[in-house]
């Protein structure tokens, strides 16, 4: 199974891991999450099996078992049109969260300076911040850290127990 790894070169950009580590889970419920349902939802809407075919579709064919290559997309519309309504969607949906982020950087520029490159890097650290190897290991990495930078510790270890248990259990909930 092919498995992402957190790039370090990206999580070093932090200009403070305690105040980046503090802004995760607020960028993880105000973006993420919305933002993830709504590629969902115009993923079944248009039949995507993969979030790739999104934002690289040439809206006629669609990926599917390996076994049987490709196979032609039946989207119920004419192909322009599809096109169109797909490229206005996407963009709607990057104009919306962008607009959540420059609103979150100016919200916390006052307390920190730093605040749109450290939520960037929390926005990172919350999308792709899982049970992943990297994600461990990062993990065990600042809280190895955590005697030097005890308030760093803290806000990740929060994140990861206030917000993955949340999302778990709506997940379980929502399949009902």
């Amino acid at each position: 199974m092919w498995e992402y790894s957190l790039d370090p070169s990206i999580l070093s950009l932090s200009l403070g891991t305690a105040r980046m580590h503090s802004y995760m889970p607020e960028v993880f419920w105000l973006i993420v999450i919305p933002m993830t349902e709504q590629i969902r939802q115009i993923m079944v809407s248009y039949s995507f099996t993969s979030e790739a075919e999104l934002f690289a579709s040439d809206m006629r064919f669609t990926t599917c078992d390996p076994s049987i290559g490709y196979r032609a997309k039946n989207i119920g519309m004419d192909h322009d049109d599809s096109m169109e309504r797909l490229r206005k969607r996407t963009h709607h949906l990057q104009e919306k969260f962008t607009e959540i982020f420059q609103e979150l950087c100016l919200k916390h520029l006052g307390e920190d300076p730093a605040a749109p490159t450290n939520l960037a890097v929390a926005l990172y650290l919350s999308t792709y911040f899982d049970a992943q190897k990297s994600s461990r290991m990062y993990y065990a990495k600042i809280k190895k850290e955590k005697k030097e930078n005890p308030e760093s510790f803290a806000n990740l270890e929060s994140f990861t127990k206030n917000t993955f248990g949340k999302v778990i259990i709506s997940e379980r909930v929502s399949k009902f």
